[in-house]
């Protein structure tokens, strides 16, 4: 393990993931959290939002989109999902 930090960027940040139901009352919830150096790309974003709709699919679970903060690369994946006849639907 002491090797493993040594030899491996260190997280630099927090990236956590919100969930808010639909249903009237309902509260938000806390749905992930992960270190990150920062250093992913708008592809990263794009394949996380495809493998969780597919896993929340499993459970039954419809996710009906990733709002942002304004990040380039979130908002290039956004941009890609919408032009894209092939991406994962969102709703």
């Amino acid at each position: 393990m002491e090797q493993h930090v040594r030899n491996n960027t260190l997280a630099n940040y927090a990236y956590v993931m919100m969930a808010q139901p639909i249903q009237h009352g309902a509260p938000a919830f806390f749905l992930a959290v992960f270190g990150t150096n920062n250093s992913f790309t708008a592809n990263d974003v794009q394949k996380r939002w495809q493998w969780m709709v597919s896993t929340a699919k499993e459970e039954g679970i419809d996710i009906l989109g990733f709002p942002a903060d304004g990040d380039p690369r979130v908002l290039s994946a956004m941009l890609r999902e919408s032009c894209t006849p092939d991406s994962v639907p969102l709703a």
